[in-house]
């Protein structure tokens, strides 16, 4: 997974879906929700991307979230926390990565 965002460009994150065994999840009906805040006890996320249509690579479930060079712009340099939920379909949402990820100006 990226961990540095290159601010004023365009933003790709992609996660893989897998159970504890290492196979894939089930794709259909599940749905996930990516938040990026300024740290983990935030009280409102900066950018939100409801995921509810999961791509089926070679067997893999991968949730992508994309940023515009525009919401990359309006971000300070600094670090910033996110994190992926997903839901099951007949289930609750479980958090899946809870991380930290840096934005950086660059050439």
């Amino acid at each position: 997974m990226k961990d540095v965002i290159d601010r004023g460009f365009g933003f790709d994150l992609e996660f893989l879906l897998q159970k504890r065994d290492g196979t894939a999840e089930e794709s259909t009906g599940t749905t996930a929700v990516w938040k990026l805040g300024m740290s983990d006890t935030a009280p409102e996320a900066l950018l939100v991307r409801e995921i509810s249509s999961l791509a089926l690579e070679s067997g893999q479930v991968l949730a992508r979230v994309s940023l515009t060079a525009a919401e990359t712009e309006a971000l300070a340099p600094g670090q910033y926390y996110h994190q992926l939920a997903v839901t099951l379909a007949g289930d609750e949402p479980r958090l899946r990565v809870a991380a930290w990820i840096k934005v950086k100006d660059r050439l």
